[in-house]
């Protein structure tokens, strides 16, 4: 079998068809194009996505769709939302932390952007779509009234929203900018830091992601690293960090949207080796 630039694929199987074709090899050919992307005209992609694409490296796909998802509702790009939804996009997936488009548009007053994702809402699970809990037990609606959105507050508790946890609000610090903020190209990285695996946060690095750039959130690799227990990635992440010359402040006292550094995440999640 042969992928036009991606790979070949030999199977050996002695017991031929009637025209000729080995019987098995026929057989995982057609095992195999359920699972991957293989073919010339495959339509589906983005978040609608069900098969792995062999053509791209761990963390991309469907994390990089999530991320530009998460930036168009932060941005109220609302034909972005659009494009997305007539694509075939899940527009209520979540991210690392659980947030969702929803929390991003109520989060930065994004009223366009908000009443299009519950005039979207799917009829099932209506209620979940409408107050996702992210990371924290947070729910739009509480976004909303926390950053005093009263307009999209009403609007949330007309759709039925729920008002979720909002304990882990901290006083505003002042913002820590490190690097570039809310850079798309740097979404793996972020995933990479959130699962754990420091392969492929060296890997991603070495070929130009920065450690010291923040999501949508303000949400830095170290966050989601120390978030998430992976002891070995935050120390990587930390000495790596201390070789910049190019940021003010080291990323350890970057400051995310709700006034957590990274040492907060790891503290409230218990994990005290991080």
């Amino acid at each position: 079998m042969v992928i036009p630039n991606v790979c070949g694929i030999s199977v050996w199987s002695p017991r031929l068809d009637e025209v000729g074709n080995s019987v098995r090899g026929v057989q995982t050919a057609k095992e195999l194009t359920k699972r991957l992307q293989f073919h010339n005209f495959e339509v589906f992609s983005g978040l609608n996505r069900e098969k792995s694409d062999p053509s791209k490296r761990k963390f991309w796909s469907m994390q990089v769709e999530i991320n530009n998802l998460l930036h168009a509702a932060s941005f109220n790009d609302v034909k972005a939302l659009t494009q997305m939804l007539n694509s075939g996009s899940n527009l209520y997936e979540s991210d690392y932390d659980q947030r969702t488009a929803l929390h991003l548009a109520t989060s930065e007053g994004c009223v366009a952007a908000v009443k299009f994702l519950i005039n979207q809402a799917p009829k099932t699970n209506r209620d979940k779509v409408i107050s996702p809990k992210d990371r924290w037990g947070g729910t739009p609606l509480g976004e909303a009234i926390h950053y005093g959105h009263t307009e999209i507050a009403d609007i949330l508790r007309e759709a039925g929203g729920v008002l979720g946890n909002q304990s882990h609000f901290k006083k505003k610090k002042k913002t820590v900018q490190t690097g570039e903020n809310k850079q798309l190209g740097n979404a793996e990285i972020l995933f990479a830091a959130s699962e754990g695996d420091l392969f492929e946060v060296i890997r991603l690095y070495a070929s130009g992601n920065s450690i010291s750039a923040a999501d949508y959130d303000g949400r830095t690799p170290l966050h989601l690293a120390a978030s998430n227990g992976h002891s070995k990635v935050v120390k990587y992440l930390i000495v790596q960090s201390t070789k910049l010359t190019d940021i003010e402040t080291p990323i350890w006292e970057a400051v995310d949207r709700f006034g957590n550094m990274a040492v907060d995440d790891a503290i409230r999640e218990g994990h005290t080796t991080c």
